[in-house]
């Protein structure tokens, strides 16, 4: 009985954590092409 309760908590947990794991690679990805793109257009510094 007990593990029939947990299986729903272990796939919203699951869904939770991979989407805010997906959350900060796409944030990551879009902060590199804002850096990359000032850089280019800018000639600004890509550690600033």
């Amino acid at each position: 009985m007990m593990n029939l309760l947990m299986y729903p908590i272990v796939v919203l947990f699951a869904l939770l954590g991979g989407g805010s794991s997906i959350a900060i690679m796409v944030y990551l990805i879009v902060v590199l092409a804002q850096k990359i793109k000032n850089k280019i257009k800018y000639g600004a510094s890509l550690y600033d």
